[in-house]
């Protein structure tokens, strides 16, 4: 059971995995001549295929496509026997089947699968022999036969009736017993299955036809095998072939008319019992009909259009018969000269912008491959669109009337509607446009193609909309202003010939006369004036001038003076009668005038001039034409009082009173000034008279011009001296520069005058004397000297130079300080530059001509990154100096450790230099030299006091060459590389080396870090750097270090880096601008690349842009 059910399984399995088809199956027995001895009588045949591309059409014949597979699957059969009986020959005698195969008139072995190929014929048959000991010849007698045809594969197997333009063996007969046979091969035939065996050929069709005939014969005595009898007899075998019923002669090589061959077997035999008997046996036979007429022409061709059409076209031929070897396909052809191509349907595949005017013919062909006459017929398509011109361009703006007109080279544009114009069809093929507006042209050509396009008139010029002003007139309010244009847009609006960018609604608001003008893209024009006045009518300050008094003692009368003054009205004019002068209130002149003098003649008061004030009061007011009011300008004519000085005789700290100090590199000496309206005073100037070295308490000489300049070594030009000079003669007072003080139940103004400490003149006693001006009249008055004896002492300025050799070649430079130590810009030279090798040579210089003794200490510090042996340092240090040629040279450590110098000539001469020399200072590139020099200086005078500390400032020296330490930096040209440091843009990749100073240098390792967290190593690097969030304005500042490696020692720099936000060219990579930003050119910006622009840094989605006319961005 287990078996069973095994076998069948696998059996299943078997038939899931393959697939055959069974095309031919026979079976039977065969019965031997013998009885007596049977051995295996059955027989059996099968082919197969491997798909179900094959069709078994008649018992005898089948189709199979090419490429299918045959297999074979044959079973032979065997019967043997012996011969008894008293007459039997001695032997034996055995009948079997064979099978043979053929292809194409050539046996094969039997051997599977066999691969069927087109125009081949398979020939496969099944005989039964038998053959005997006693007999030399063999019986061979047919079994089955069938003959497979290989076919090409794309002929539909089971709906075929017929084999169409078939290449190959029309006969292939073969006689297995005595091997003779037939063959006719042919290179085109057709037969159709109901008609078989006839085959269709085309007149003159070459064939091959090889005949092999077959001939023997005997006469005996004796056995006559045939009878078992004794006697004489014999017998004579042959063949013959017959066309059209008469034996063939020659064979012939073409079909010129219709032929039957007939191959015949005959035999002949005598002796026999009965008598002599003659056989003919017919063993095939083949008909050849010849078919010399074509098919009928096709009766109809559909999918045909008259005259020309626009679209491509399908033409079908329908319609064709034929009587002999059948109708077989349709062939067509494009023009006289075209190539047949075989099809019923011809697509015309016109593409646009082409055409095709031509003929195409149709013909029918049958099997054999007669054609039958062509029937042409006429194909016009017109793929291309009919042409618009036009004086003027399509779709483009013009002032001016447009004659277009429609024309086309292929199928023509009808004379009757054939152009279109906004809808309206109009014959002829030419027309006029006058009016405004967008017109739409149309023309069509007689094949149905169209051409569209549009024509723009504007013959309107812009409306300019005032919003209520009139034009031409005076007003002195905004004026707002829309332009529009219906047609062809603006093209610009001016103002003053000035264009105006937001022309769409724009508001006038400043003063002016105005002509706007206004055009279209066309040119069309519109002009309107505008005159707006919003300048108040000025006028200037009254002006008293003629003054005219007479004194009397201390009093002063007013006799009569001139009212002046002018009014500035430029634009809309003074109205009529509209310029009114106040006398207290009251109108004492109109006019029109804008220059007005006024007299007034009367004795208007009598003024004391210490005690009192006394104040006339005018006012003017003008009105302009546009309605303007001039702001009421009012001018008070006061006499003011004497101004009186007075010294501080007690300090008062309270109060703030000193007689005489030093501050802040001035000295201050106190004065009271009796209470006075500064108001009243056009200008009030303090007069200083220096006085000559005399005891205090004695009167004293002036000190001059000629002794102060004296004092001078000529290291100072003369025109400094002189400017010093003349500034400390005299000074200005302000009510800014005084406050008040009560002494003695009296107010007083207090004033403190300062002069500088460098100037060499604050320790003098000076006379000071008041004098003013009036501020109404302009009279200049002196008031009474006041003196102070003694000032303060203070120290002079100190000048600090350098020597040395710099980048230049130049080897002096000044630094000018105060006495505080405050640097003077204006007197100094610029920072001094100097190589790095290079030696610094200090020199100090005290310029006070009082004073004939001082001592200086010097302290040197240095704030860089410079080397110590093999360690580096980036600390302030305090570094010795050397004093040149000076006794006392003192070396001492300070409380860090660190060296410092001290320098304390004796008795040294006022105004000399002193010098001192640095040999041992290492200068970076772009790192600042700090220097501060600490004086005391004193008097061995008479007292013997000493001044106070004047301290310098602090002086900036520059290396002057990129070389970092012994190594060079190295900058791309992509950016700007100079001693203030590198400069590039945004997302600019900068290229950076290092080059030894030392020729064969090669360290251990380099480190960039270039200040933005980025670092890397090797003596070449690329770096980008980006904006910085933390930037002010549109630079971001980065400091690139760099550390070079080799064995113990190592030395660093640092490089400022500046990137400025791009201004001109392409932008290199997403930006943000923020604030005001310069543009130098046009900013490009590319595709994928962000540019964001804000004035808040806080409002990133709503920034404001502001550009000027003609954008400077463009996108990419």
């Amino acid at each position: 059971m287990k078996k069973y059910i095994s076998l069948i399984i696998i059996s299943f399995i078997f038939v899931t995995l393959s697939y055959s088809k069974s095309l031919i199956k026979t079976n039977g027995n065969i019965t031997g001549s013998l009885k007596n001895d049977e051995d295996h009588p059955n027989y059996s045949l099968e082919i197969t295929v491997d798909n179900d591309n094959a069709c078994k059409k008649e018992s005898d014949f089948c189709l199979v496509q090419a490429g299918e597979k045959l297999n074979i699957k044959y079973s032979s059969a065997c019967v043997k026997g012996h011969p008894e009986g008293p007459h039997a020959p001695s032997g034996s005698s055995e009948d079997h089947t064979i099978l043979k195969i053929r292809d194409s008139n050539k046996s094969i072995s039997y051997s599977n699968p066999i691969t069927v190929k087109e125009n081949e014929v398979y020939t496969i048959e099944l005989y039964h022999e038998a053959t005997s000991t006693w007999n030399p010849k063999y019986e061979s007698t047919l079994i089955f036969s069938v003959r497979i045809y290989g076919v090409n594969k794309d002929i539909d197997i089971v709906s075929a009736d017929k084999i169409t333009n078939f290449k190959g063996y029309l006969c292939d007969f073969h006689d297995n017993k005595y091997n003779y046979g037939l063959s006719i091969y042919c290179e085109n035939a057709t037969q159709k299955f109901s008609e078989r065996p006839v085959w269709y050929v085309k007149k003159g069709e070459p064939v091959t036809i090889v005949y092999n005939s077959y001939s023997d014969g005997n006469s005996s005595s004796g056995y006559n095998s045939s009878t078992g009898e004794s006697g004489s007899g014999g017998y004579s075998d042959y063949t013959y072939l017959k066309r059209n019923g008469t034996t063939l002669g020659k064979l012939p090589t073409k079909i010129e008319e219709d032929m039957i061959f007939e191959l015949f077997f005959v035999r002949t035999s005598w002796g026999t019992a009965a008598g002599n008997v003659h056989e003919e046996t017919l063993q095939t036979k083949v008909i050849i009909k010849v078919d010399d007429t074509p098919p009928t022409m096709p009766s109809s061709i559909t999918g045909l259009s008259e005259g020309w059409t626009a679209e491509n076209v399908t033409l079908t031929a329908n319609g064709s018969t034929d009587d002999k070897s059948g109708f077989s396909h349709y062939e067509y052809k494009v023009g006289e000269q075209g190539e047949w191509t075989r099809g019923s349907e011809y697509n015309s595949n016109v593409q646009e912008h082409q055409i095709l005017n031509t003929t195409v013919y149709f013909r029918a062909v049958d099997n054999v491959g007669n054609a039958s006459e062509a029937v042409a017929v006429q194909v016009k398509i017109d793929r291309c669109s009919p042409v618009i011109s036009a004086d003027k361009e399509a779709r483009k703006w013009t002032n001016e009337s447009i004659t277009v007109t429609a024309s086309d080279e292929n199928s023509g544009i009808p004379e009757k509607a054939g152009l279109t114009v906004d809808n309206v069809l109009y014959d002829g093929k030419s027309y006029t446009i006058t009016e405004t507006g967008k017109h739409t042209v149309t023309a069509k050509d007689a094949a149905g193609n169209s051409t569209t396009k549009q024509y723009w008139i504007d013959k309107e010029a812009p409306v300019i909309n005032l919003n209520g002003y009139i034009a031409d007139t005076w007003t002195n309010k905004d004026v707002t202003i829309k332009v529009t244009d219906n047609h062809s847009d603006i093209k610009s609006v001016t103002k003053n010939q000035e264009a105006v960018s937001n022309y769409t609604e724009f508001k006038i608001e400043s003063t002016g006369q105005y002509e706007i003008t206004a055009k279209d893209k066309v040119d069309n024009e519109n002009k309107v004036t505008v005159k707006i006045d919003k300048v108040v009518p000025s006028v200037s300050e009254l002006t008293f001038s003629g003054f005219g008094y007479e004194s009397k003692g201390e009093a002063e009368y007013v006799n009569a003076f001139d009212v002046k003054y002018n009014v500035t009205e430029n634009d809309s004019g003074i109205k009529e009668n509209k310029n009114i002068l106040y006398l207290n209130g009251s109108i004492v002149n109109e006019s029109t005038d804008k220059n007005v003098i006024y007299r007034e003649k009367q004795n208007l008061a009598k003024v004391q001039r210490k005690e009192n004030d006394k104040t006339f009061e005018y006012s003017v007011k003008v009105t302009d034409n546009a309605g303007n009011r001039s702001v009421e300008k009012k001018a008070r004519l006061t006499i003011p009082r004497t101004i009186i000085l007075k010294t501080v005789e007690k300090e008062d700290e309270n109060q703030g009173l000193r007689k005489s100090c030093i501050k802040d590199g001035y000295t201050i000496n106190g004065i009271l000034i009796n209470k006075i309206d500064f108001g009243l005073y056009k200008t009030i100037r303090l007069k200083r008279t220096f006085l000559a070295d005399k005891e205090e308490g004695q009167n004293r000489k002036e000190f001059c011009y000629e002794e102060y300049k004296a004092r001078f070594d000529g290291s100072v030009r003369e025109e400094e001296i002189k400017e010093n000079w003349e500034k400390a003669s005299q000074t200005v007072i302000t009510k800014a520069d005084v406050r008040k003080v009560t002494i003695g139940g009296e107010e007083y103004w207090y004033y403190e005058d300062k002069i500088k400490t460098e100037s060499g003149l604050g320790h003098r006693g000076i006379r000071y004397q008041a004098e003013w001006d009036w501020k109404a009249l302009g009279v200049t008055e002196k008031g009474e000297y006041v003196t102070i004896d003694k000032t303060a002492n203070t120290p002079g300025r100190v000048k600090i130079r350098l020597q040395g050799t710099d980048v230049n070649g130049e080897g002096i430079r000044y630094v000018v300080l105060d006495g505080e130590g405050k640097r003077i810009e204006e007197e100094s030279d610029a920072d001094f530059t100097v190589p790095v090798s290079g030696v610094i040579r200090l020199a100090v210089k005290v310029e006070d001509a009082d004073f004939d003794d001082y001592s200086i200490e010097a302290t040197e510090l240095v704030k860089a990154v410079f080397m110590k042996g093999s360690e580096q340092s980036e600390e302030t240090l305090t570094v010795a100096m050397e004093g040149a040629g000076a006794e006392g040279y003192i070396v001492k450590t300070n409380e860090n450790g660190n060296l410092k110098s001290q320098f304390r000539p004796g008795n040294t001469s006022a105004g000399g230099w002193h010098e001192f020399a640095n040999p041992e200072v290492k200068l970076y590139y772009n790192k600042p030299f700090n220097m501060k020099i600490t004086m005391t200086e004193g008097c061995n005078g008479a007292s013997g006091a000493y001044k106070d500390v004047t301290e310098s400032g602090v002086i900036m020296l520059m290396a002057g060459t990129p070389k970092l330490g012994g190594f060079k930096l190295l900058v791309g040209e992509e950016a700007g590389y100079n001693k203030d440091g590198i400069t590039s843009r945004p997302h600019q990749e900068i290229g950076l080396g290092i080059e030894f100073s030392e020729e064969g240098e090669n360290p251990d390792k380099i480190e960039w870090n270039y200040g933005d967290g980025g670092q890397s190593e090797g003596d070449s690097v690329k770096h980008k750097y980006d904006q910085s969030p933390e930037r002010k304005g549109n630079t971001s500042e980065y400091e690139l270090t760099i550390r070079v490696v080799s064995g113990q020692d190592e030395k660093r720099a640092s490089v400022n880096v500046h990137i400025i936000d791009t201004q001109y060219g392409a932008l290199l990579g997403d930006e943000e601008w923020i604030g005001m930003h310069p543009v130098l050119g046009r900013i490009q910006v590319p595709e994928n690349v962000t540019l964001s622009v804000s004035d808040n840094r806080n409002d990133k989605e709503n920034p404001t842009v502001i550009l000027g006319y003609g954008s400077a961005l463009e996108e990419r």
